[in-house]
């Protein structure tokens, strides 16, 4: 009995020290959890019951090694400065950053500046979680005595860490306000960097030859005002590093210089599903890039104002600048410079799926570049951009730009630009240029332009200035613009903001068959949309008819079917009908009545269910489309003195009936007709 209690007083002695805490001179097992709780007495002994009360008291202890966690409660946490002296440890608070706050130790001269946290040997795989940090004033070791950096956080020496969850505010240094990372790999997550600073370049986060992944992360209200240091990013800055961005927010942060959100200098820098808000700064006033690449995907960049400088936006010098479905809408550069949106000096690039809207400039209102950057635009639409001095939405100074498939739509550069969409050397190709307007001449498009299987219409005072050459194109007002192998008519958009194609556009099947044939086996459109037989704006309607008969099945071995879609108000004037199943490329005319009936005609498989009189819409008789369909605009007219003939006269409250006849061989007939619909106007 003796000798089994003293085994069980061993053994619960041996346990004593991991409840407790222990002493320097038995080193507990790796992965013990350290706790932490302001309100302790002493320094503790990192025991649940007898916790450190400083953080950076434990990590020091000779007995904590890497794989520990030190479980920090609320409370306030001051006079800290962690250093993990190579230890890969977890950091994690138990009640967030809302509840649990680390003051770094105050700076009492100028040569004592201190980081709230210090990693500078090589420390692997370090979690920082839960807290806010206020206070830091960074630390001169990761520069070796040069300049005090990281305000909260510094690490360098090879060190790695993920911080998570956290809130910085109120930090300062020389770079890197909140964070910094040199020769290091850092993870940001789901954190907020937020002002007021005053002479941090990179105010929340600076890295220098670093690794860098930031997602879901807040940076807000932060400021570089320094005139002391010639350059400097407000936010974030990448210093010949890497750095992925995604899922993040900008707002309201600004520079003297360059960058208030983002500057990259020499970096590879990608930003995915990011929101760049509000900013004021010189070049660049929103995002930077000096040299290396910049990548901007899925992204917004809005209300940038850029003072005398060019690329409110983004500016690129000597850098790769990619954009890829983006949104620039409102950004601003005050004075006579370039690039309300976006300007690239000496580079490269490419934006493509993007939206440009009502950006301004001196010049180039949404997009200027210079200096011989190469350029590809693609997919993308420019609205309502502006640029008194020429190029409202798009400007090129001594270099070249491919633009397609494009609509560049009610862009100015009044009151004395020329080009009231582009200007200088750029080729458009498949591109639709209406309702914009310039101070002089060409209202689509002025300087060395040229347009290649492309609309330009309503544009002011001319469509084209002098000079500009157009291809295959059709321009309403070339003025004394070249352009050869013209395509005449009006166009037929949808409406002055939707520039669809409706049946019967001399821009349908216009581009010539050397380019290629489209989905449905006809020749492409010229223009920024190719012609979609079903299309129906998000402001109109589908099936809007009321069925009257059915046919019988044709040698398509399918019924020949007749849909109404877009509006039955007669002063819209946006009637069409779509017949589908039809066998492809055969005759076909469009038969209406006010009347229905049931007749069967010799030779004619499916009946006729049209009463008399009934009119043959000879205007729009044509061949089924490769895929079966045949589209049909009833252009509806109240009459007047002289109605064309192309127009069906009707009145408000007239019920019509529509119905297709089409060749057929089929079952002994010769033609056939589809189903039969009703509408009724008003």
């Amino acid at each position: 009995m003796f000798a089994a209690a003293l085994t069980l007083l061993t053994s619960l002695t041996a346990l004593l020290p991991l409840v407790q805490g222990t002493s320097d001179e038995n080193p507990p097992p790796e992965g013990v959890t350290w706790y932490v709780n302001a309100a302790g007495t002493g320094l503790g002994t990192g025991s649940s019951a007898d916790p450190f009360t400083n953080i950076a008291y434990g990590v020091s202890r000779s007995y904590v090694g890497s794989g520990d966690t030190f479980l920090v409660a609320p409370g306030t946490y001051d006079d800290e400065e962690i250093d993990f002296y190579g230890k890969s440890l977890t950091i994690r608070s138990s009640g967030g950053s809302s509840v649990t706050t680390i003051i770094a130790r105050p700076m009492l001269s100028p040569m004592e500046p201190h980081s709230a946290a210090r990693l500078r040997s090589g420390e692997q795989d370090v979690l920082i979680e839960g807290f806010r940090f206020t206070g830091g004033t960074g630390s001169y070791e990761c520069t070796g005595f040069t300049s005090a950096v990281g305000g909260a956080i510094e690490a360098c020496g090879g060190a790695s860490l993920t911080v998570r969850d956290c809130l910085f505010e109120a930090n300062t240094a020389e770079r890197g306000g909140s964070i910094y990372a040199q020769d290091a790999s850092i993870e940001i997550e789901g954190c907020r960097f937020t002002g007021p600073g005053t002479e941090a370049r990179g105010e929340a986060v600076y890295l220098l030859r670093a690794d860098a992944e930031i997602k879901d992360s807040i940076f807000e209200d932060l400021f570089y005002v320094s005139a002391d240091i010639p350059r400097g990013g407000g936010a974030v800055v990448a210093d010949q590093s890497t750095l992925e961005l995604e899922r993040c927010t900008f707002q309201r942060n600004a520079t003297r210089f360059q960058g208030a959100h983002l500057w990259g200098r020499n970096a590879d820098v990608t930003a995915d599903g990011c929101a760049f808000g509000s900013s004021t700064g010189y070049a660049g006033a929103s995002i930077s890039a000096s040299g290396g690449t910049l990548r901007l995907m899925n992204s917004t960049v809005r209300l940038a104002r850029a003072i005398q400088a060019p690329g409110a936006g983004i500016f690129g010098s000597g850098a790769d600048v990619l954009v890829e479905n983006c949104l620039f809408e409102l950004n601003r550069v005050e004075g006579t410079r370039e690039g309300g949106a976006i300007a690239i000096q000496a580079g490269r690039l490419n934006v493509e799926g993007s939206v440009f809207l009502r950006n301004h400039a001196g010049q180039g209102g949404a997009i200027a570049i210079s200096q011989s950057t190469n350029t590809l635009i693609s997919d993308c639409r420019f609205v309502a951009n502006a640029a008194p001095n020429g190029g409202g939405a798009f400007a090129s100074g001594d270099s070249f730009a491919t633009i397609e498939r494009s609509l560049f739509q009610s862009n100015t550069a009044l009151p004395t630009g020329a080009g009231g969409a582009v200007t200088g050397r750029a080729v458009l190709e498949y591109c639709t240029l209406s309702s914009n307007h310039a101070g002089t001449d060409g209202g689509a498009a002025a300087d060395r332009a040229s347009l290649v299987r492309s609309i330009a219409w309503a544009n002011t005072p001319t469509d084209l200035a002098p000079g500009v050459m157009a291809n295959q194109s059709l321009v309403g007002l070339p003025a004394g613009a070249t352009v050869t192998a013209p395509i005449d008519g009006d166009p037929r958009f949808w409406s002055g903001s939707d520039f669809h194609l409706l049946p019967g556009s001399p821009a349908i099947d216009a581009a010539p068959i050397s380019e290629g044939l489209d989905s449905d086996g006809t020749r492409g459109e010229i223009g920024a949309w190719p012609y979609v037989p079903g299309y129906c704006p998000p402001d109109l309607s589908l099936g809007l008819e009321t069925p009257v008969c059915t046919s019988i099945a044709s040698s398509s071995g399918e019924i020949a079917s007749l849909t109404a879609f877009g509006s039955l108000s007669i002063q819209r004037n946006r009637l069409l009908l779509l017949t589908r199943d039809l066998p492809p490329q055969v005759p076909t005319l469009l038969l209406a009545s006010r009347n229905q009936g049931m007749m069967t005609v010799p030779g004619m498989l499916g009946p006729l269910c049209l009463g008399s009189p009934f009119l043959r819409l000879l205007t729009l008789q044509a061949p089924s489309r490769p895929d079966g369909t045949a589209p049909s605009w009833v252009r509806l007219t109240t009459g007047g003195t002289n109605p064309s003939p192309a127009d069906l006269t009707v009145q408000s409250g007239d019920t019509w009936n529509f119905q297709l006849w089409f060749r057929d061989s089929n079952a002994g007939a010769v033609t056939n007709t589809s189903s039969a619909v009703q509408v009724t106007l008003r």
